[in-house]
């Protein structure tokens, strides 16, 4: 997979947390404590302000980290009715892409969980938007 491929699916996962993407999708705030981008030494490549991290979105790792994955997945098991997920035929299409992110973490394949996840990240997005 291109770079910019997964450049691309790390920053609709971003946004589907709430990450501030800005500066035409090139830059994001990474909050303190946040496990979304490499660990290592942030000042060789960040600006830290009052709020976290100021980084490149070349940085997000959704696409190699569980740590970072995993809270991606706890969110959207939490989606409810209220979030206007389940309307009309829907609710058998948000299980099947469940069962696709389940499917694969048992497995314990990180690449084809991560893909399943922007799979349904952009389905939510689709019948969130109607």
């Amino acid at each position: 997979m291109e770079i910019e491929e997964i450049v691309k699916n790390n920053i609709i996962i971003a946004k589907f947390l709430g990450v501030e993407i800005f500066n035409n999708d090139t830059k994001f705030n990474l909050p303190f404590g946040c496990k979304a981008a490499k660990k290592g030494n942030y000042d060789e490549w960040a600006n830290a302000d009052n709020n976290g991290f100021v980084l490149n979105v070349d940085f997000l790792e959704y696409h190699e980290s569980w740590d970072a994955l995993i809270p991606v997945i706890q969110k959207l098991k939490e989606l409810k009715i209220e979030d206007g997920i389940l309307v009309n035929d829907s609710a058998v299409t948000f299980v099947n892409e469940l069962g696709k992110i389940k499917r694969h973490l048992i497995r314990m394949e990180l690449e084809k969980t991560w893909l399943a996840t922007v799979g349904f990240i952009n389905w939510h997005n689709k019948i969130k938007n109607k």
